[in-house]
């Protein structure tokens, strides 16, 4: 599985995203169609533009050789030069192609993927300047968005006014936070720490947790609410299997970052994993959601890749063969059915039950990037090597 893993990573996803670079404007081209034609003059987006910086930025780290830093420095430059309010503060939440605003709301999710890209960043480069970046995020996202009942208010005008929150709450009535948000803020706010020690990042991680392990998570089933209302009281929606396996092991590394021994913490980890093993792995992947109608059969390419990780997490945390036998079955589905075997593929958004991919949704977008793929399979590799 090593070897595989390796191999579509620098024969398929590395020249893919490599390949979309910008020359003219800066930063990585928006969208690429499913017929594999790509969009040059396509907006770009925060969250786009910092999984860029993020990925490239981890490939560095992992291969310390040189070749990824360019790439890096090509979405940081944009980042920095092009997407950033250097007057009030963050960053825009969409821009055209040379960096016109689009969207100019301040979205916390989007501000947790520029930190995280930025602290991936540091840890490759060493820049005092880019520390300097991330920690003055970190303090502006905690100021602005921090609430004291445990949720994290989510979007914000061009002048930091609140509003409704929409873009992570997916429509739901009355919805004011999500668990996606509080996710990847914890998921941000480890890489930060991981990169360099910080007391207060440190306070934030554990608070983070506690909310996981005592609000988001039901104590009853052991499932996540995914979205909560003002009060932040859950709001009843699909079971997300998603998420829940990608949080298994967010957290897990989150606490081992910050010394936390609970034993309430490590149960959520591990009911997590094994929840969805138990009710979203289909023998060969990882089913979408699940709502009052049952599973939605649906393998999407992100939800693939985090229970690979996750799954290996549990195999290694348990001995738990089954959960080894899971990643390695979803690896090989997604080889054989999401993986684009077209000349300059990569991987399609989705497919069916029946293995037809979704030719819909574009091959990259503003919400598909490298970051999961390329996380995912350096995850892997590196918990390999460990094993």
């Amino acid at each position: 599985m090593r070897k595989l893993i390796e191999e579509h990573l620098q024969n398929v996803i590395v020249p893919f995203w490599m390949a979309l670079k910008d020359g003219k404007y800066g930063g990585y081209y928006g969208h690429v169609g499913s017929n594999l034609a790509v969009h040059r003059d396509a907006d770009k987006g925060l969250v786009q533009q910092a999984r860029h910086l993020y990925a490239f930025a981890r490939l560095e780290n992992h291969y310390k050789d040189g070749r990824y830093l360019p790439y890096a420095e090509t979405a940081y430059r944009f980042l920095k030069d092009v997407m950033r309010d250097a007057s009030r503060g963050g960053y825009r939440w969409i821009v055209s192609r040379s960096g016109k605003t689009v969207d100019d709301r301040k979205v916390t999710y989007g501000h947790g993927f520029v930190l995280y890209g930025l602290a991936e960043y540091y840890k490759a480069t060493q820049n005092p300047a880019v520390l300097a970046e991330a920690i003055d995020l970190f303090v502006l996202i905690e100021k602005t968005s921090a609430r004291a009942n445990g949720g994290y208010r989510e979007e914000f005008s061009v002048d930091w006014q609140e509003l409704p929150a929409r873009l992570l709450t997916d429509g739901i009535p009355d919805a004011a936070f999500s668990t996606n948000t509080l996710l990847h803020l914890l998921e941000a706010y480890s890489n930060l720490l991981e990169a360099v020690p910080n007391e207060t990042v440190a306070d934030a991680i554990h608070r983070l947790i506690g909310v996981f392990v005592y609000q988001v998570q039901n104590r009853e089933t052991g499932r996540f609410s995914m979205y909560f209302d003002q009060e932040f009281l859950p709001i009843a929606s699909e079971r997300s299997y998603g998420h829940e396996v990608e949080a298994s092991w967010l957290i897990a590394r989150a606490s081992r970052l910050i010394g936390v021994e609970d034993p309430a913490v490590d149960e959520l980890t591990r009911v997590l994993g094994k929840g969805v093993l138990r009710d979203g792995f289909n023998g060969q992947s990882v089913d979408y959601e699940s709502g009052p109608e049952g599973n939605d059969p649906t393998a999407v390419w992100w939800v693939q890749l985090e229970a690979m990780i996750g799954f290996y997490q549990l195999y290694r945390d348990e001995v738990n063969q089954a959960a080894k036998t899971a990643a390695e079955s979803v690896f090989a589905f997604a080889l054989a059915h999401l993986a684009d075997k077209r000349r300059g593929g990569e991987w399609f958004w989705s497919c069916d039950k029946n293995g037809i991919p979704n030719r819909i949704r574009g091959i990259a977008e503003l919400w598909k990037t490298p970051y999961h793929v390329v996380r995912a399979l350096v995850e892997l590799m590196e918990r390999i090597d460990k094993s």
